[in-house]
């Protein structure tokens, strides 16, 4: 038996199959369909040249940093931004240029999936968010990494976390690595999504 009133409310249209009234088939569309919070980018073969980082932790930048710092200052401890990205299916979030820009206060999860390769063995690969708000980036403390293949062979990373964003504020994906070398990123996926927001 099917409880029709726990999945009629989700906009699933719902077809009744013989003669009890409980005897329901779901069909595999939506009546209805909620707006989705989200960005998907995907990128590939896009390469970035890491330097070395101070250890294989890849730590994290700590505190405001403003966003005239230039790539490459100690600051940002050798992370890049992710470059080339686009987005599609987000009705509250826009993308422009390397960021992610939300356009409502609240609490997002964000989802990080991706492939990545390095031409230096034995390296680490990390990313991070960052949040850019009144002309600073503040860093999640929270480094997804990752000990890439030998032989410059892909390698997944993933991880997701919890962000608290105001309108207008901005996200950024940044990666780095263990060692210096070119890191080659084959496929990337994102989301941005707004807590309490259906799928």
């Amino acid at each position: 038996m099917v409880d029709v009133s726990l999945i009629e409310g989700a906009g699933i249209e719902l077809e009744q199959v013989g003669g009890a009234g409980n005897d329901v088939k779901v069909k595999n569309r939506l009546s209805n369909p909620p707006k989705i919070n989200m960005q998907i980018t995907q990128l590939y073969s896009n390469s970035h040249t890491l330097n070395a980082t101070a250890n294989d932790n890849l730590e994290a930048p700590v505190g405001s940093i403003p966003t005239s710092t230039p790539i490459g200052n100690a600051l940002l401890k050798d992370f890049v931004p992710v470059e080339n990205i686009t987005g599609t299916g987000a009705d509250k979030i826009i993308q422009s240029g390397y960021d992610f820009e939300v356009l409502e206060d609240g609490q997002y999860v964000a989802d990080g999936f991706g492939v990545f390769k390095h031409d230096t063995n034995n390296t680490v690969v990390g990313f991070t968010f960052s949040r850019e708000r009144a002309g600073d980036w503040f860093f999640s403390p929270r480094v997804v990494r990752n000990t890439m293949a030998n032989g410059n062979k892909p390698t997944e990373l993933a991880g997701s976390g919890l962000l608290d964003l105001l309108s207008g504020d901005k996200v950024r994906l940044w990666i780095a690595g263990s060692n210096n070398g070119d890191c080659t990123v084959d496929t990337l996926s994102i989301r941005l999504r707004k807590l309490g927001e259906r799928l």
